[in-house]
């Protein structure tokens, strides 16, 4: 779960309090639009957000991370890229 505050700085009122379930890795959240990629989170309309925005990985000490391949619910280690 990722909450937080969405602060309009064009605007006087308070922000607003957001709550994301987040249920596939990575994550995207970004400006909602029309899309078929599972792991995308809308974020509201608003067009000071991008359509990715940001992403959440889950990584190990060593920058490994687990991934989801699209259309699967399985959980892929992809280990940290070779110096």
């Amino acid at each position: 779960l990722v909450a937080g505050v969405f602060d309009d700085p064009q605007s006087s009122e308070d922000g607003v309090t957001l709550s994301i379930p987040i249920t596939r890795l990575p994550a995207t959240m970004g400006r909602s639009h029309d899309t078929s990629d599972k792991n995308f989170f809308g974020l509201g309309s608003r067009k000071v957000l991008s359509r990715q925005q940001c992403m959440i990985y889950v990584r190990d000490k060593f920058g490994g991370r687990l991934d989801q391949k699209s259309g699967s619910d399985d959980f892929v280690y992809k280990p940290p890229p070779s110096k």
